[in-house]
C-alpha cells in the first residue's frame, strides 16, 4: 500500500511514463526518433520517460503515432487522466488541512490485512509518537504551505495507530538504518520515538528489518 496520496499520484505518472518507454522500446525507436517524428526536443522525450513531465493527451497521440501504436491510446489518456485527478484530490487534501489528510487514509488502513512498508527517510506514520508526528508535520505544514491545523493532525495520525492493537492486521517492515538517526525534534523527542519503536516491535503482528548502512555496526 501507498504511503500517501502524493506517493500514489507519483507511481501512477511513473507507471505511465514505463508505459510509454515499453511502448517506444517494441517499436525499435530511440527517443531522439521520437522527438524527430512529433517535431519536439530530444530531451522532452527523455523527461517524459522519467516521469519528469507529464504528456498531454496531444503528446500521447504523437507518441502512438511514432511508434504505429495508435490502438494505445484511449487506455493511455485514459490512465493520464486518472494521474491528474489524483493529483487534484490530493491538492484539495492539502488545502483542507494536515488533519483531513490523515483521516482520509483511515477507512484503507482498516481494511488493510497485510501492510508491507518500507522506509527510507522517517518512521512510518502508524508507528510514531506525537512528539516525533508533531516535529515531521509542523516541517511538512510549513513547507506545503497548509493550514496550520498541527496538534490536530498529531491527534489523527497518534489515533490511526490503534490498527497495530486492533482487528486481524499483519505488518512486514523494512527500515534503512538512516531512518533511526534521522532527527526529528528534540533529542528527548528521538528517544522516545525509539524507544516506541522498540515496544512496538515485541508484538506478534510485528517484523521490522533494518538495512544497515556502510561501515555502520550491526544491530
Amino acid at each position: 500500500m501507498s504511503t500517501s496520496p502524493h506517493s500514489s499520484t507519483q507511481q501512477a505518472q511513473q507507471a505511465l511514463a514505463a508505459r510509454l518507454r515499453d511502448i517506444r522500446l517494441d517499436a525499435g525507436l530511440t527517443a531522439r526518433a521520437i522527438a524527430r517524428s512529433a517535431g519536439w526536443h530530444e530531451s522532452k522525450s527523455s523527461r517524459i520517460e522519467h516521469a519528469r513531465m507529464k504528456p498531454s493527451d496531444a503528446d500521447i497521440r504523437a507518441w502512438c503515432a511514432a511508434c504505429d501504436a495508435e490502438d494505445q491510446v484511449p487506455d493511455l489518456i485514459a490512465a493520464s487522466r486518472v494521474v491528474d485527478s489524483m493529483y487534484v484530490e490530493w491538492r484539495r487534501l492539502q488545502k483542507s488541512g494536515l488533519r483531513q489528510l490523515q483521516e482520509s487514509k483511515v477507512p484503507l488502513y482498516e481494511a488493510t490485512r497485510h501492510f508491507r512498508v518500507y522506509c527510507s527517510h522517517v518512521i512510518p506514520g502508524f508507528l510514531q509518537t506525537p512528539a516525533y508526528a508533531r516535529a515531521l508535520l509542523t516541517a511538512f505544514g510549513s513547507f506545503h504551505g497548509v493550514p496550520d491545523d498541527t496538534e490536530e493532525a498529531v491527534a489523527a495520525r497518534v489515533a490511526r495507530s490503534r490498527i497495530l492493537h486492533e482487528g486481524d492486521h499483519r505488518f512486514a517492515l523494512l527500515l534503512e538504518e538512516s531512518v533511526l538517526r534521522y532527527r526529528l525534534g528534540d533529542a528527548e523527542a528521538m528517544a522516545g520515538q525509539l524507544g516506541h519503536l522498540l515496544a512496538i516491535v515485541s508484538l506478534p503482528s510485528v517484523a521490522l528489518g533494518v538495512i544497515q548502512g556502510p561501515g555502520v555496526p550491526g544491530f
